[in-house]
């Protein structure tokens, strides 16, 4: 998807980023449905960018950290854990 350029292009790329971001959320942790696949993420740059991908996901898993665009697929993806803050007054 390109750069959208009127509030109509900019509701459907927003859309279709969420579409492909899915439930991911910086912090969380996910598995691709295959084995040693889970990875953290650790940041989302929603874009749009000028140059592809148009958005992107950074990631932490087992070879390191990397920065990808593959959607959110329901079929295989998955949320492996999520945190929540800490109580007050916890160390």
């Amino acid at each position: 998807m390109s750069d959208p350029q009127t509030a109509a292009d900019r509701e459907q790329y927003e859309r279709w980023v969420d579409e492909q971001i899915g439930p991911r959320q910086v912090g969380q942790r996910y598995d691709h449905g295959y084995e040693d696949s889970t990875y953290e993420v650790l940041a989302i740059e929603r874009g749009p960018r000028a140059t592809w991908p148009v958005w992107r996901i950074k990631v932490r898993d087992q070879a390191g950290e990397r920065w990808h665009c593959t959607g959110w697929d329901p079929r295989w993806d998955r949320v492996v854990a999520t945190t929540a803050p800490a109580p007050e007054g916890s160390s």
